[in-house]
């Protein structure tokens, strides 16, 4: 049976942005637009690659925000840069092989046509070796490579389990583009392009638009090691470029040319410029990014959003989170049940949804009006401070929850031997908002609120979705409704996010698809999640219902049975709190010091 049998559920809310509405352009653009005799580019492309994972005892440590890094960069070229979510490859940690690398870059060469731009981005390990007989080669380091450390230096061992620059730069001798991006957020690797530093091409838009150029931003110098700052929430390198390039007020901090008047056109000489002047200061010199670049084209980077004061548009964007400095993304482990849990640095954000954002949505979408009605209780978005807090970097797993029982003489929930159900590393389902309550008490931890829950899952930005803003959703965002759902006789008659398949028809184990920003798991998805709140209307609401009061429980998040539109970081559910559903399960936090 579907989960609207178990629950009541909310409708999502996009923003109009977050569907590519197309933005007035700049005088600056359209005066380049007629002088190339039409858009400035043909299609743009892009290759986003992120690894966080690395293999135990190999001397490359597992990063921390790698994944976050690659996910925020997807997301900027998408919402911000007019590059179409299908034109964006994503490869995280396992896609990220030696084999996918390469794969993917050819793959740019087939699609891309010379009137197009592409931007790769790497951000995980890199290495430099000295070669036997022609000075050094750098390398960029792919999941699951397979090196000791007394093989780093051996040329031969190196070439073999890593991705040369060399051959990276061969494989964009093959994309016909006419410019070609890459930005490297490793230790250093080698530049891979040989030729003149972008900041040496002199500023006049139309001939750089027009002419063709491959270039280069690597993350620091030789010998500099690439650093991550929780406090930053990812690496120093990208969280400059991000800085860089995200609009903020009307305004990039990148556009500074010609002659520091901002023309709403930010060219690589305009980003290398802010990063080789942002990245030592906020790394305190330790490590200074290193540009080149061949030809004298210039890659633009042209929003899709006005990025000077224009008259008010009709939807606005939702105003940012914003997070108190804070050791964000620090984590510790509870004694009791071995969870690990994430520092969630303390903020304030913009709860709940606009009445204009729903009813662009559903303009938008066509989803069934009689949803619409549930969005209501979303309203009026409110601001809410938040504490710091610990929280559980997974939903409470079944393995987690028999420590419970055994501990306590617990009861075992609904579903507790359904074997689809009641893989040690899936999470509990079929427990009721006491169960758990109880449990939260034996480990010394509480349930979240529903304030603490949306601030965590937008994760410091306006996201509309724990993962972004994309919709429908690319692959390994979480675990939903989805193509395997629908192959099941039993559900065949679900909705479904068309095209999308996550593999899994049940439940899937905790952490198999990326985190969010702060480092959570599985909030879009898996199972719907118990809050600690009554599900009762937001302070200045004008919307009654019979469901308001204290007569049911928050739950949050959607679960493996949901279609996306149910997933959104303000969507509501509410349920009795004695249900006990094949489509529920909760995680913990606790409040605390932080780091």
């Amino acid at each position: 049976m579907n989960t609207l049998a178990f629950l009541i559920l909310s409708l999502p809310v996009l923003s109009a942005h977050a569907f590519g509405a197309e933005a007035p352009k700049g005088i600056a653009v359209e005066d380049l637009e007629r002088a190339l005799g039409g858009p400035v580019y043909g299609q743009s492309w892009a290759l986003v690659i992120g690894i966080n994972e690395y293999p135990a005892g190999s001397p490359f440590r597992p990063l921390n925000f790698a994944v976050a890094d690659a996910e925020a960069m997807q997301d900027l070229l998408v919402r911000y840069y007019g590059f179409p979510a299908e034109n964006v490859t994503l490869l995280l940690d396992g896609q990220a092989t030696r084999a996918g690398i390469l794969s993917a870059l050819i793959d740019l060469g087939e699609c891309s046509k010379e009137n197009d731009r592409v931007l790769v981005y790497f951000s995980g390990h890199g290495h430099t070796v000295e070669l036997p007989r022609e000075g050094k080669r750098g390398y960029l380091v792919p999941y699951g490579v397979k090196l000791r450390e007394q093989d780093l230096s051996g040329a031969a061992k190196v070439e073999r389990e890593c991705v040369p620059m060399t051959e990276v730069r061969q494989k964009a001798r093959l994309m016909a583009a006419r410019h070609i991006l890459f930005l490297i957020d490793a230790c250093y690797s080698g530049l891979s392009v040989s030729g003149k530093s972008p900041q040496a091409v002199p500023y006049h838009l139309t001939t750089i638009a027009s002419r063709p150029m491959i270039g280069i931003l690597t993350a620091g110098r030789a010998g500099e090691v690439a650093y991550e700052d929780p406090d930053l929430g990812h690496s120093a390198f990208t969280k400059k470029v991000l800085d860089a390039l995200t609009p903020v007020a009307g305004t990039v901090l990148a556009d500074t040319a010609p002659q520091d008047q901002p023309d709403g056109v930010i060219t690589l000489k305009e980003l290398a410029a802010y990063l080789t002047t942002a990245v030592p200061q906020v790394t305190q010199g330790k490590q200074n990014p290193q540009e080149a670049q061949e030809d004298d084209g210039q890659f633009l980077f042209i929003p899709t959003e006005p990025t000077r004061p224009t008259p008010p548009v009709v939807q606005p964007t939702r105003p940012t989170v914003r997070p108190e400095p804070g050791r964000g993304g620090q984590t510790k482990i509870n004694s009791v049940d071995g969870a690990e849990l994430v520092w969630i640095p303390g903020g304030s954000f913009l709860m709940g949804s606009d009445p204009k954002e729903i009813d662009a949505l559903w303009a938008k979408t066509g989803w069934d009006a009689d949803w619409k009605k549930f969005a209501t209780h979303e309203s009026p978005e409110h601001r809410v401070s938040v504490e710091g807090f610990w929280a559980y970097k997974h939903e409470v797993t079944n393995e987690q929850y028999g420590k419970f029982m055994k501990a306590t003489g617990q009861p075992k929930p609904e579903y507790w031997e359904d074997a689809n159900l009641n893989d040690p590393k899936q999470p509990v389902v079929g427990v009721s908002w006491d169960d758990a309550q109880a449990y939260c008490k034996w480990a010394g931890a509480r349930l979240p609120t529903e304030a603490e829950w949306e601030y965590a899952a937008r994760a410091g930005d306006e996201r509309l979705f724990p993962w972004g803003d994309e919709y429908p959703p690319k692959t390994r965002c979480g675990n939903f409704a989805d193509e395997t759902v629908k192959k099941q006789k039993e559900f065949a008659n679900w909705p479904i996010v068309e095209g999308y398949d996550d593999g899994y028809v049940y439940t899937a184990p905790v952490g198999s698809f990326p985190a969010n920003p702060f480092g959570l798991h599985d909030l879009a998805g898996n199972v719907w999640e118990w809050c600690a709140d009554w599900y009762d209307k937001y302070p200045g609401a004008q919307v009654t219902s019979d469901a308001f009061g204290q007569k049911f429980r928050v739950l949050r998040g959607g679960s493996w049975g949901d279609s996306t539109f149910f997933l959104r970081c303000s969507g509501r559910c509410r349920s009795a709190a004695d249900n006990r559903s094949s489509f529920v399960g909760f995680r913990c936090v606790s409040a605390g010091r932080g780091p």
